[in-house]
């Protein structure tokens, strides 16, 4: 949504259909409203978010507040670097998601003890 440098804005959310890191990341979960994978959209796109505040340079991983509560670091992120540079953060939050995900698929899954059915009473 934010590869090309004139769908991405600096300085608000959404500027016409123009978004900045974090309302493409919006944009793309409410896109899915009413789906029946909603729940997984959500759960993947805040992983995400996840992914990306981890991505951010060390000095620039927490949250800023402000008279008018707190800001989020990917939206400073977005309006203190170049369109190249948050783009190219968007790209490696893919390929450590990607990885995440193909050794999350890779990992079997155990039962547990409360994974068992329960007993049928007779």
């Amino acid at each position: 949504m934010i590869e090309d440098e004139d769908s991405w804005c600096q300085g608000q959310m959404f500027q016409g259909d123009r978004a900045c890191s974090l309302g493409a990341m919006s944009r793309f979960m409410t896109s899915h409203l009413g789906d029946s994978d909603y729940g997984e959209v959500v759960g993947a796109g805040c992983a995400g978010l996840d992914i990306l505040r981890r991505r951010l340079p060390a000095g620039e991983r927490f949250f800023i507040g402000s008279c008018t509560g707190f800001l989020d670091p990917i939206a400073v992120f977005n309006d203190t670097h170049t369109h190249a540079e948050v783009v190219a953060l968007f790209q490696k939050a893919i390929r450590v998601a990607k990885r995440l995900d193909a050794e999350a698929i890779a990992i079997p899954v155990e039962q547990g003890p409360y994974d068992a059915p329960l007993p049928v009473p007779a």
